[in-house]
């Protein structure tokens, strides 16, 4: 089979589907190594937009995005809901950094209070315990979102704009040519006029031999549901304790928790269709303990375990822009910030004057040339552990 179009975007999750929205034109068509299910990063997505970032581009990206999803969904809380957050301190040390925080909301324009202990706990009652609690920071506006349904959301307007999505046909190998781009999958060969690449944490290994080395870490990163059966809870924020690096939710028919306060397991994805891998126990010790955190801390004992993999850029940032030749790339971005990339990345193929500098420059996928191998890793590995955004605060 060997199949002709403008643009090929290679990857159909969600930030793949956000870029074929936006660019919006016959003649584009999607690949994607899985089927409509999807078993890449937005399959395993604990579905949490937030929009406070560490940097003002997040920020942006994350406040675009919700107003985005909330205008798409149309109000359908299945997909997407503005149910809040709250942040919750519990040491001195934390109130500190929730002091910076709230600083910064107020510096972002992102909406933001303070509660005492008490009203924390009467906002999240299953998670919170005053007794425990210095304080926290409540934002209203943050969300909670199904990522496969708008996903799929996403899809079908797409394909009404003219995009076709063709499943199971995974990216063996790109190959550049005078005003073209071979990407060859087991079916047959797709050639198109630019590709983009929408590919997660498998990224690297398509850039690679088109002489680009991009430096997305895989992170083993830990999420867990409680048992099903309990009362569903009335409407409530999903909550976050930042020092213990902890957050939680409702998922609808149980109470689910993740952290990233766990020593660093990086993920080798050569290979693997799927961003998860088997449960092995390597997290069981930390998640049982961790679970510990919430107030009502049964309803979030470990029933059903998932090792996701988590996609690591050396600044936090996502990589959204110009590759090489005619290739283009939109990776290692959160659901959180991925309608904004999509928008931003068909902007900058059009050559569009509306992206912004700062973010264009922020989100470039160049700016790691001159950072070797091992410190990219490290920074990478850093980034995760949100040790970047404590740096960046401690020097604001």
């Amino acid at each position: 089979m060997h199949q002709s179009c403008e643009t090929l975007v290679v990857g159909a999750g969600i930030v793949g589907t956000a870029v074929a929205l936006s660019l919006g034109h016959e003649g584009l068509r999607v690949i994607d190594a899985a089927g409509p299910e999807l078993a890449g990063a937005t399959g395993h997505s604990p579905g949490y937009i937030s929009e406070l970032g560490y940097h003002p581009v997040l920020t942006a990206m994350a406040v675009e995005t919700t107003a985005l999803c909330e205008r798409l969904t149309g109000g359908d809380t299945r997909v997407f809901d503005r149910v809040g957050s709250i942040e919750v301190a519990t040491t001195p040390r934390g109130a500190e950094a929730q002091e910076a925080r709230r600083a910064l909301a107020a510096e972002s324009g992102v909406t933001v209070r303070w509660l005492r202990p008490a009203q924390a706990q009467a906002l999240a009652p299953q998670c919170v315990d005053a007794r425990k609690a210095l304080g926290a920071l409540h934002f209203p506006d943050d969300a909670v979102v199904d990522a496969p349904r708008l996903t799929a959301l996403l899809r079908g307007h797409a394909e009404a704009a003219g995009a076709r999505f063709h499943w199971h046909e995974p990216a063996l190998k790109l190959a550049q040519h005078t005003g073209r781009v071979e990407v060859t999958t087991p079916s047959g060969t797709f050639t198109a006029a630019r590709v983009v690449l929408a590919t997660s944490m498998w990224t690297p290994a398509l850039t690679a031999p088109l002489g680009v080395r991009l430096p997305i870490v895989s992170i083993r990163h830990p999420f867990v549901y409680g048992p099903t059966g309990h009362t569903a809870p009335p409407r409530q924020p999903f909550v976050r304790f930042l020092e213990q690096a902890v957050y939680g939710r409702w998922h609808g028919d149980r109470w689910g928790f993740g952290t990233r306060a766990h020593p660093d397991h990086l993920a080798d994805m050569a290979g693997r269709q799927r961003a998860d891998l088997p449960w092995d126990g390597t997290f069981e010790e930390t998640m049982q303990l961790l679970s510990r955190q919430f107030k009502e801390w049964r309803l979030f004992t470990p029933l059903q375990r998932l090792d996701g993999v988590f996609p690591a850029t050396p600044d936090a940032l996502p990589m959204v822009g110009h590759l090489t030749g005619d290739v283009w790339i939109a990776a290692g971005i959160l659901v959180t910030h991925a309608l904004a990339a999509g928008r931003i990345l068909a902007d900058l193929i059009r050559g569009s004057a509306d992206v912004a500098a700062e973010a264009s420059q922020a989100l470039a996928p160049a700016r790691f040339a001159d950072l070797d191998e091992e410190a990219a890793k490290a920074q990478a590995i850093d980034a995760y552990h949100g040790r970047i955004a404590v740096r960046r605060a401690q020097h604001a």
